[in-house]
């Protein structure tokens, strides 16, 4: 997977998991030549592993303010030609930003006033049909929050106001211990 495999690409994602930050902010950091650093940020925005958080003109020249996001496309046919370090550098990517979200949310102290955190966990024995139903589930999920998020923005057009939500949608086989069927 050559958006998570690059070093410069894995070094970008790495700076923008904490905070976002302009190409010519990255290309200081890493030491960088802003233009290489446009290049790669252009690549992990088509890919959709970073996503533009604010845009302003500045001395007659755009300039974008990128975030990582958790949303790069890795879909059951791309994944099956990665080989099995590319598997694990996806997959572990993903839990890295995920579980900072957490954390961050945790060690906050003050995110619990105002909305209850949406938390559920289930485990269950599923073959092959029902791993593929699970996946089309969680896919129609992700479209319209998607879809809430792309018209919460054109509301918050603007303004200042609004909630800040991250939503970690996680799915994986865990091994079994003793042949047992995982509980309810």
């Amino acid at each position: 997977m050559e958006a998570l495999t690059h070093p410069l690409r894995s070094r970008i994602l790495g700076i923008l998991e904490h905070e976002w930050a302009t190409a010519a902010e990255i290309a200081e950091e890493l030491g960088t030549p802003a233009r290489t650093v446009r290049h790669h940020l252009r690549f992990l925005r088509e890919r959709g592993f970073i996503s533009v958080r604010r845009s302003r003109r500045r001395r007659n020249v755009h300039e974008y303010s990128f975030e990582g996001t958790t949303f790069g496309y890795v879909d059951d046919d791309l994944y099956a030609t990665l080989s099995s370090a590319e598997r694990r550098a996806v997959t572990n990517h993903y839990l890295r930003v995920l579980s900072r979200g957490v954390n961050r949310f945790a060690a906050s102290g003050t995110t619990y006033d105002t909305h209850f955190p949406f938390t559920v966990r289930v485990r269950l024995a599923t073959d092959e049909q029902g791993w593929t139903e699970l996946t089309e589930i969680l896919s129609s999920t992700l479209e319209r929050i998607l879809r809430v998020k792309r018209e919460s923005g054109e509301r918050l057009e603007g303004t200042e106001d609004g909630t800040v939500a991250e939503i970690g949608v996680l799915a994986f086989e865990v091994p079994l211990t003793n042949g047992d069927l995982p509980d309810d």
